[in-house]
């Protein structure tokens, strides 16, 4: 275990499957996961900053937001009454991993849309080669068009 995922296994919380793994394994997946996605936010320079978001019950409350490197937010959570010390870097990996998994959910739906219109506008020739292959030059085409849209986001990123 890398020194981010031993913080986070001992300081995140986790949930597992009962059926498939015990708590350490579901543990261990969750801090793998949030260790992954503090990586990914460093590497994107991704960074949370933290308002005041009132009271409750007498007790100061914070706001995180998850801003890019240009500043715009992308995620945010309030309601918190820790702003520091290993929760707020628990928080932070939270909503990073947050974050990142809507991108990649983002991106499956485009390439979800992008199959279905291809497949409306097959010719009979390319319904067969997508009868014996499972794929067209189209699909293909359109993911090397969203692999080449990545890319340049990544690069923008930097």
């Amino acid at each position: 275990m890398t020194p981010a995922e031993q913080f986070f296994f001992d300081n995140a919380g986790y949930s597992y499957d009962p059926e498939a793994e015990t708590p350490e394994q579901g543990r261990a997946k969750c801090a793998q996961r949030l260790a992954e996605a503090e990586e990914e936010a460093d590497r994107r320079g991704w960074w949370v900053e933290w308002t005041d978001d009132g009271e409750e019950d007498g007790a100061p409350r914070w706001c995180a937001l998850l801003r890019d490197s240009g500043s715009a937010v992308l995620n945010s959570l309030g309601g918190i009454d820790v702003c520091a010390g290993p929760y707020a870097r628990v928080v932070a990996a939270e909503m990073a991993a947050d974050e990142l998994q809507e991108k990649a959910d983002r991106l499956a739906r485009q390439i979800s849309l992008i199959r279905a219109t291809a497949d409306v506008l097959l010719t009979p020739e390319q319904e067969q080669v997508k009868e014996l292959t499972g794929f067209t030059m189209g699909h293909l085409q359109a993911l090397r068009h969203i692999q080449q849209r990545a890319e340049l986001c990544r690069k923008a990123q930097k």
